[in-house]
């Protein structure tokens, strides 16, 4: 879409989380949330007297990283290898046992630092003969600093965040919505547990669930389905950085993800050693025949991975495997797109996300209806227009074309560089191009009302009706009017 037309449409619009004068995300200070700038240094209220710098890699910045990188590998290296293996696979374990049986909230900064180290011991083989229970501790609470400090790096050099010259922070103020949609998911950071947006559409996303005996199952694609929220849960948790995110890209066949399922049904113990042979014997069954994947293919991804974090721990020549890593995992790939041996891509719960979506027009219709407006029974098609909900008031005589749109944000979007582009400008899904699809519903609805008469619940004539359109999204719009 062209900018400049987007832009004389945005001339128009109130702002919240948008400069006015030159159309660049605000930012708002952390400590102090009512003190809101602009950061563009083009723009005529820019404070530069903030000394703001749009920040950027810097060869000092490198330095200091891979000096403390250094000193933590090395630090590791003094460790007996199995020892520090295991104890990092299993405290990781430990982390995702703590949030499947709600005894513990999600430790979002030790799952990250340990999948990271996990990471590490593919690249570095410990030599040493430590197994002090005490100074593995030290060293994951030191690489757990070390994450932070890293990924607070990447939040500046991504725009998230800036500094000024007296090292006070400003987050983009679009980082609120990005909240709502976490604590939507049940994900906060904080103690707020009296928040209104946690688990705020719980209702919606539940119709999408369908009955099921777990222990009467022939197709795991339909558990799958009905824990996508789940899945849509751990999307967002492993996106919430750009530079972990990378860690957790793994290219998802359905042939490692029914050789995984199968893992996951032989374990019979907490934590089992494998023999590398017995995990091929089992991959190797779950291979469909005439079709080809190699176990070497599967161990590059999901073991000896030299970039994503190993799902399966190897050490030497057996691996370390339980059911809870696996299944949360397994949660975290069909999540995303997934590869069919003859070569098509799927999304596995798509569909149950889209009967979600479908839910969330009738809780707007139930919404309205609780403020005395009469409703469509579902969407309605008029020459190719199609209207989500119709709202008809008597008494104001007023009738509401409403759009609904039940999207998630990507992670990635949530940045001061990417921001606009995919929220705002996208010519698929942008925010100002549905307003703009809405509009020419509203111009038609209009021009032909005598098309809408038997299919809305409006008594009168629609001519006697004001009619205003809206485009109702899940979470806080970037733009409104």
């Amino acid at each position: 879409m062209d900018p400049n037309f987007c832009r004389n449409e945005v001339e128009r619009t109130s702002f919240e989380f948008i400069c006015p004068f030159c159309f660049s995300p605000w930012y708002q200070e952390i400590r102090s949330t009512k003190f809101e700038i602009c950061v563009n240094p083009n723009c005529s209220i820019y404070d530069r007297a903030l000394g703001l710098k749009e920040p950027r890699a810097s060869e000092e910045l490198d330095t200091r990283r891979n000096s403390i990188h250094s000193e933590i590998i090395l630090r590791l290296s003094e460790f007996d290898n199995s020892f520090i293996r295991r104890y990092l696979y299993e405290t990781r374990r430990s982390i995702i046992y703590a949030w499947r049986t709600r005894t513990k909230g999600f430790d979002i900064p030790g799952f990250f630092a340990l999948s990271e180290l996990l990471l590490e011991l593919n690249h570095h083989s410990p030599i040493g003969k430590s197994t002090s229970v005490t100074e593995v501790r030290d060293l994951v609470k030191s690489y757990l600093e070390y994450s932070k400090q890293i990924n607070f790096l990447d939040d500046l050099l991504t725009l998230r965040i800036y500094m000024d010259r007296d090292q006070n922070v400003y987050r983009i103020k679009y980082w609120s919505a990005f909240n709502q949609m976490l604590e939507n998911y049940g994900i906060t950071h904080h103690t707020k547990v009296e928040s209104e947006d946690l688990f705020k559409y719980l209702d919606v996303d539940a119709k999408a669930i369908k009955p099921f005996d777990p222990t009467k199952l022939t197709d795991l694609s339909e558990y799958f389905k009905n824990t996508f929220l789940h899945s849509a849960r751990l999307r967002l948790l492993f996106g919430l950085h750009k530079r972990t995110s990378q860690i957790f890209k793994y290219k998802v066949y359905l042939i490692d993800v029914a050789a995984l399922v199968a893992l996951f049904f032989s374990i019979q113990q907490a934590t089992e050693c494998w023999p590398i042979d017995r995990l091929r014997e089992l991959f190797q069954r779950n291979v469909p025949v005439g079709y080809k994947r190699e176990f070497t293919e599967f161990r590059s991804q999901f073991i000896d991975s030299k970039e994503l974090s190993p799902i399966i721990l190897r050490s030497d020549d057996a691996c370390y495997v339980d059911r809870d890593t696996l299944l949360f995992f397994l949660h975290y790939l069909v999540g995303n797109e997934v590869e069919t041996p003859e070569g098509n891509k799927i999304q596995m719960i798509g569909d149950t996300k889209n009967v979600a979506a479908n839910s969330f027009e009738g809780w707007i219709g139930n919404e309205l209806v609780n403020k005395k407006y009469a409703v469509t029974s579902g969407p309605i098609e008029v020459a190719k227009h199609e209207y989500d909900v119709i709202a008809v008031n008597e008494d104001l005589k007023r009738i509401l074309l409403i759009e609904a749109k039940y999207k998630d944000f990507s992670p990635s979007a949530i940045s001061g560089r990417t921001l606009l582009e995919q929220e705002l400008y996208d010519d698929k899904e942008g925010l100002l191009i549905e307003a703009i699809r809405q509009l020419k519903r509203h111009d038609f609805f209009l021009s032909q009302p005598d098309r809408f008469t038997k299919l809305i619940p409006a008594i009168e004539r629609i001519g006697n009706y004001a009619v205003s359109s809206f485009v109702v999204t899940k979470y806080q719009p970037l733009i409104s009017k």
